[in-house]
């Protein structure tokens, strides 16, 4: 059995049944039918910048058990910019909250790089705050998603700024 340590919250069964069954089964039992995604989608590369480690292998998790293949992780921003310059990701799903450089920074910082191309861009962050949600809009992030969220509407989201 493959098992995550995360911190103890209401929400642990859930990482455990992803763990234990998979995704597909998971998403047949919990949503009560099955997502169909494209072999092309699948194959897009997939970028996850989260400063916690519990996240981005929670968050890889669902996108491989889900069927995608190119899923890349960096613990920063910094990091993220690297991987950014030596592959062209599909899309990237980032938190806001990071040290050293925000994921709202690391945006601005890849839509004003001329070398770098701009992929759909997934905010996953644990603040729902008003003004933040504006300013990444504002800023041009293409979606935002508010921690804990549920594997489907991560899912969904992906495949449709992929699509």
């Amino acid at each position: 059995m493959n098992c995550l340590t995360l911190p103890e919250t209401k929400h642990s069964w859930r990482v455990i049944i992803i763990f234990e069954v998979g995704w597909q089964a998971y998403n047949s039992f919990i949503f009560g039918k099955e997502m169909e995604i494209s072999q092309e989608l699948l194959q897009k590369k997939i970028l996850i910048v989260d400063d916690a480690a519990s996240m981005r292998t929670l968050t890889k998790a669902i996108l491989r058990e889900a069927g995608f293949t190119h899923v890349f992780d960096a613990p920063g921003g910094r990091e993220a910019l690297i991987m950014m310059s030596k592959v062209r990701v599909n899309i990237v799903i980032c938190d806001w909250n990071m040290p050293g450089m925000t994921g709202l920074e690391l945006f601005k910082a890849v839509k004003e790089d001329p070398k770098l191309p701009t992929p759909p861009w997934i905010m996953l962050t644990s603040s729902s705050e008003g003004e933040k949600v504006k300013e990444a809009i504002l800023a041009g992030v293409t979606s935002y998603i508010v921690k804990p969220f549920k594997p489907d509407n991560l899912i969904k989201q992906v495949i449709s700024k992929l699509a």
